[in-house]
């Protein structure tokens, strides 16, 4: 009864539309309500009525409502319900491409929906067209990129992430970005950290040595990055003593131990001694 009851096809007045979301709120409380009573078919019955509302305000209301309906559906294991919700928004993609109309809007909010329903592979793909229509837009493309290397790295797939990683480091270094010395800062320590653990969980020991020879300079810079200093030097060890680099491994572990010493983190220089003795 709240939808217009007409032949026509007309856009919802503000009015109209007003009722709609006062009704969409109270159906959501009361879905709230009966999850937390551990009514979840009743709640979910609830969540269907407000979707179904959300798709007459319009397409963008109804993406972010199934992101967050389906990230519920997904805390609770309720996987029928993230079906039928990842299932809409394969549809409502499908109507997107064909308009053939570039709404960033549209596809950074599917983006994110499917991120909410742990659709990795379908997120990414709608990220990678986001990165292609931001060419002009370089802030807007480090967000897009910074956004696919946590969607790589949580399905593993180290060598995209490394690449995604390798670009952002590029951005910084050849383009004036609309951000602060310090941010910019901040962002390449982030990206050589980031770097750093994939190559060490994809055990490349050559380019986790050239990522952490880079980050050791900013730590040392850094007074209060001096305990992650020690540690990055125990790692750096590692890496030369994996390719039988032995002198550089020794000089690594002794200047981590020293370092750790001097910070009084009694633990961390007693690793680095043992593994300077073996």
């Amino acid at each position: 009864p709240l939808l217009p009851q007409t032949s026509i096809q007309r856009p919802l007045s503000p009015l109209e539309v007003k009722r709609i979301q006062t009704e969409i709120t109270q159906l959501n409380q009361q879905a709230q309500t009966q999850l937390e009573e551990g009514k979840e078919i009743e709640a979910f019955r609830l969540w269907y009525r407000e979707l179904k509302l959300q798709r007459a305000i319009g397409k963008l209301a109804e993406i972010e409502a199934l992101g967050r309906i389906g990230n519920i559906a997904w805390s609770n294991n309720l996987s029928s319900d993230l079906q039928n919700i990842s299932e809409r928004l394969v549809m409502l993609q499908q109507e997107i491409v064909e308009t053939k109309k570039n709404n960033l809007q549209l596809l950074n909010s599917l983006g994110q929906s499917y991120q909410q329903v742990r659709d990795i592979d379908r997120a990414i793909a709608v990220y990678q067209q986001l990165l292609t229509k931001s060419q002009k837009d370089l802030n807007k493309q480090q967000n897009i990129l910074e956004t696919l290397g946590k969607l790589y790295l949580a399905k593993f797939d180290y060598q995209q992430a490394a690449d995604i990683y390798n670009q952002l480091l590029n951005l910084l270094a050849n383009n004036n970005l609309d951000q602060s010395q310090a941010l910019t800062t901040s962002k390449k320590q982030d990206y050589l950290e980031q770097l750093a653990t994939i190559y060490d969980f994809s055990t490349e020991p050559n380019q986790a040595i050239l990522v952490k020879e880079q980050l050791a300079e900013y730590y040392l810079k850094n007074q209060a990055q001096l305990e992650q200093l020690a540690k990055l030097k125990i790692s750096l060890a590692q890496d030369y003593q994996s390719l039988n680099k032995l002198k550089l491994a020794s000089q690594h572990y002794q200047e981590a131990a020293s370092l750790a010493l001097s910070l009084q983190q009694f633990a961390l220089a007693s690793e680095a001694l043992q593994k300077l003795g073996q």
